[in-house]
């Protein structure tokens, strides 16, 4: 059996710089959490006002609606989905509150939970709806920070004793 061989060339040894400068770090994405908010209380803004093309302006081009008991929307289904729900009703805003909101790199999420009362333009009664959601974000080209996917479902109004 061969014995393996030792190479007898000797390394130098370096001593490690006593200065490094230090990597960088990843940008401060809490900076990002205004931005973010801003967008969300445009978008909330536009709903109850009816004003469907600042809703959009607050959407990349891309974006998904999954709101609750009806198919996905996006695209043209999307604009024709809420345009008529801002043509129809009413949408005063009973509460809003901001749960969690995380921005990585270009990418963002927010949570939420929100209570509306909605009444309809051509008369009738209104009806009160608690619900909770996600946003997922992201940053554009021209920095500025939209809406990508918007999911939210109907939530009870009190809490569970859990």
């Amino acid at each position: 059996m061969a014995s393996p061989t030792r190479s007898r060339r000797r390394t130098r040894r370096h001593a490690p710089p006593t200065s490094l400068p230090a990597p960088p770090g990843p940008p401060d994405q809490k900076a990002d959490i205004p931005a973010i908010h801003a967008v969300i209380d445009r978008e909330r803004a536009a709903v109850a006002a009816g004003d469907a093309k600042g809703y959009f302006a607050t959407l990349t081009d891309d974006a998904v609606f999954l709101a609750p008991n009806v198919e996905a929307k996006t695209g043209a289904a999307l604009h024709q989905f809420l345009v008529e729900f801002l043509r129809t009703v009413v949408v005063k805003w009973l509460s809003f509150e901001h749960l969690e909101t995380v921005a990585v790199g270009d990418l963002a999420f927010h949570v939420f939970k929100s209570s509306w009362r909605t009444t309809p333009k051509s008369g009738g009664t209104s009806a009160v709806m608690h619900f909770k959601g996600l946003h997922v974000l992201c940053r554009g080209a021209d920095g500025r920070w939209r809406i990508r996917r918007e999911i939210w479902n109907a939530s009870p109004e009190t809490r569970p004793p859990f």
